[in-house]
């Protein structure tokens, strides 16, 4: 029985845990509000399970939004700065 409540407090915690991430995109100013779902980090859309390659990437940043990150998963975020041109010979 003690198990199960172990088990069950885990869960709890977890399943509470992981919509503070979708918070911290939120508040991202560069985060686009369509894309703020469970789904962006996670292959099914409703979230738990599986990350998507996003999600490991965010995991493996220490859920943080890097520059690397932002640049990489540019498409999640928006009113990024052009790249420079490169210069051609004159």
């Amino acid at each position: 029985m003690k198990l199960i409540l172990f088990f069950a407090l885990v869960q709890a915690l977890s399943v509470q845990a992981f919509p503070e991430y979708l918070k911290k995109y939120k508040a991202h100013p560069q985060a686009r509000p369509e894309l703020a779902k469970c789904g962006l980090c996670h292959v099914a859309p409703g979230g738990g399970g599986e990350r998507n390659e996003f999600g490991e990437a965010f995991h493996e940043e220490g859920f943080e939004f890097s520059p690397e990150l932002i640049t990489k998963f540019a498409k999640n975020f928006k009113n990024l700065p052009a790249s420079p041109k490169p210069l051609g010979k004159h």
